[in-house]
C-alpha cells in the first residue's frame, strides 16, 4: 500500500495532537506554561514531546528512493515516496530502498566449447527494484549471488553445446542472451526486482587461439582470391587467342598486363667506319649495274644496307662536328 507524503503528514500530525491533548488534560486550569513555573510532570512531558517531535519528526526520502514504513520497527506494508515527510518519533520510522537502475556483471566468466576450446564470456545485467518490501525480504547480496549462479549456469551450458566458430557468431550470442533473459526474469519475480536489460556482447577465445583463427581466415581469403585470379587469367587468355595470338604469346601478354613479368626492348647502336661503308656501297652499285643478271632481292637488300650505313656515318659525322664546335666555343669563352 502506498500513501502520499502529505496525507501521511496529516495523519501523523493528528495523532500527535491527540496524544498532546491527552497529556494536557491532566494539567490544572490555573497552571500555564508562561505565567507559572512548570510544577506539573504532565505539562513538562508535553513540552518535551512537542519539541522533540517538531525537531526530529521531519524526515526526508532522497530522490530515486522509496521508504518502507515501520511502526515500532515493524513493516506494515506502507510505502513512502521520495520527498519530505513528518512522523512521530520514535514510534514511526522507515527503511529506504534505492529504486535506480543497477548493473551486475560476473567477472572472469569462462567456458569450454564443444571442440574443447576455452573462451571468455562477456555479459552484464541491468535491474531495478519494483517491490521494496520483497526486496528487503531477500537483500541485495542474495540477489547478486543468485544472478551470478544463473549467469554462470546458463552461459556455460550454452557454450558447451557448440563449436568455437558457432560460439563467436552473432546468432549464438542472440540465442544465449534470450535464454539468459528467460532464466533471470523467472527468478527475479520472487525478489521484488525486474531485469530490464541483458547483454552478451562478446564470446572470445584466448590470444593464441584468436591469432590462429586470424591466420586461418587470411589463408582462406587468399585461396579465394587466387581462384578468382586464375579464372580471370584463363578468360583473358581465351580472348587473346581469339585475336590470333598463340597460347604462349597470350600468356606473355597477360603476365605483362598483370605485372608478373617485365618485357624489355633493348636498342643497340653500332658504328661502321668509312672504308667498310664504301666497300658495301661499291658492292651494291656493282649489283645494280648488273640488275639484269642478279637477283633483285639481293640488290634491294644491299642497297638498304648501304643506305643505313650512309645514314649512320652522316649521323656520326654530325655528332663529331657538333662536339668540335662546342669544344671551340668553350675554349673561346675561357680565353
Amino acid at each position: 500500500m502506498k500513501i502520499p507524503g502529505m496525507v501521511f503528514i496529516l495523519l501523523t500530525g493528528l495523532l500527535t495532537l491527540f496524544i498532546a491533548s491527552v497529556l494536557m488534560a491532566a494539567v490544572p486550569e490555573s497552571a500555564t506554561f508562561f505565567d507559572q513555573p512548570i510544577n506539573n510532570l504532565n505539562q513538562y512531558v508535553s513540552a518535551v514531546f512537542f519539541a522533540y517531535s517538531a525537531i526530529f519528526g521531519i524526515r526526508k526520502i532522497d530522490v530515486a528512493f522509496k521508504g518502507s514504513f515501520l511502526f515500532l520497527g515493524m513493516r506494515i506494508g506502507v510505502i513512502l515516496n521520495e520527498g519530505w515527510t513528518w512522523m512521530l518519533p520514535p514510534i514511526y520510522s522507515f527503511q529506504t530502498v534505492d529504486m535506480k537502475d543497477m548493473a551486475h556483471k560476473l567477472d572472469n566468466l569462462e567456458g569450454i566449447t564443444k571442440d574443447n576450446v576455452k573462451v571468455s564470456i562477456d555479459e552484464s545485467i541491468i535491474w531495478k527494484v519494483i517491490d521494496p518490501n520483497k526486496f528487503l525480504n531477500v537483500g541485495e547480496g542474495v540477489i547478486r549471488i543468485g544472478f551470478d549462479d544463473t549467469i554462470d549456469q546458463v552461459l556455460r551450458e550454452e557454450v558447451r553445446g557448440v563449436v568455437l566458430d558457432d560460439a563467436i557468431g552473432m546468432r549464438f550470442k542472440h540465442g544465449a542472451k534470450t535464454k539468459l533473459e528467460t532464466a533471470v526474469h523467472e527468478m527475479s519475480k520472487e525478489w521484488g526486482v525486474k531485469v530490464t536489460h541483458v547483454r552478451v556482447p562478446a564470446i572470445m577465445p584466448d590470444a593464441e587461439v584468436l591469432k590462429s583463427l586470424e591466420l586461418k581466415r587470411q589463408e582462406i581469403a587468399q585461396r579465394e582470391a587466387e581462384k578468382v585470379e586464375i579464372k580471370n587469367v584463363r578468360d583473358r587468355i581465351t580472348d587473346l587467342k581469339r585475336t590470333g595470338l598463340s597460347p604462349v604469346q597470350a600468356a606473355e601478354v597477360v603476365q605483362t598486363e598483370r605485372k608478373k613479368v617485365v618485357k624489355t626492348i633493348a636498342e643497340h647502336t653500332f658504328r661502321v667506319d668509312d672504308e667498310t661503308s664504301g666497300a658495301v656501297k661499291a658492292v651494291a652499285q656493282a649489283f645494280q649495274g648488273r640488275r639484269g643478271n642478279a637477283d633483285s632481292g639481293i640488290v634491294g637488300a644491299l642497297s638498304a644496307i648501304a643506305q643505313m650505313f650512309g645514314n649512320q656515318n652522316r649521323g656520326n659525322q654530325g655528332r663529331r662536328n657538333r662536339g668540335q664546335s662546342n669544344q671551340q666555343q668553350r675554349q673561346g669563352g675561357s680565353s
